[in-house]
């Protein structure tokens, strides 16, 4: 496996403000660059936080808004990036991680399977259904976005696939990010060949 650097990208996100979020994650992309990161991961939702109840006004497809911008300073920078937004999918929005390679284009997108009860997600957004494994420079990466971390039926999908590094974007709510963090974290790593890459919001 070829080395990897990987920058994690911690931003204070302003609820519902993407330009704000956008100029911030904009900043960290160019500096990870500048420290000759591979890779920069960034916060699940960052570009709007949990601002759920504006999601449809809020998301946008691939090929627009925040996800083409993230894709365009990919390219400008040279270097990997990701990180959760929503997207629109039809009538439908989903907690989207869009792989975006050094030329700006999308290597693929995984989208949440398991929907957090707790801050409402199965009410404003729709599941994913499937999970994504990506052949990349450094081995086969997969992307997990915060609570499916708590489900290690995922990982052990991957694992079946031969998976060798996973980046897992996560935001936990202020106050239990520790207690979450430790509990649900910890037994990923005994997962036989998981590497993981913690992207963490409190």
């Amino acid at each position: 496996m070829a080395k990897i650097t990987v920058s994690l990208a911690q931003i204070r996100i302003a609820h519902g403000d993407i330009g704000r979020n956008v100029t911030n994650g904009e900043r960290m992309i160019i500096e990870a660059a500048r420290r000759g990161s591979h890779l920069v991961v960034l916060p699940e939702l960052w570009t709007t936080g949990y601002a759920l109840e504006r999601a449809n006004e809020l998301s946008s497809a691939v090929n627009a808004g925040p996800f083409a911008q993230i894709g365009k300073l990919a390219r400008e920078n040279k270097i990997c990036v990701t990180g959760s937004m929503l997207e629109k999918r039809g009538l439908e929005v989903t907690n989207s991680a869009a792989f975006f390679a050094p030329t700006g284009q999308p290597l693929g997108i995984y989208r949440k399977i398991h929907l957090f009860k707790l801050m409402n997600e199965h009410i404003h957004l729709k599941a994913g259904s499937a999970p994504l494994l990506l052949e990349l420079p450094w081995g086969r990466t997969g992307i997990a976005i915060c609570y499916d971390l708590r489900f290690p039926e995922l990982f052990r999908q991957l694992c079946r696939r031969r998976r060798q590094d996973g980046h897992h974007p996560r935001r936990v709510a202020a106050g239990t990010r520790r207690t979450l963090a430790g509990t649900a974290h910890r037994p990923r790593h005994r997962e036989p060949d998981v590497y993981c890459r913690l992207q963490c919001r409190g």
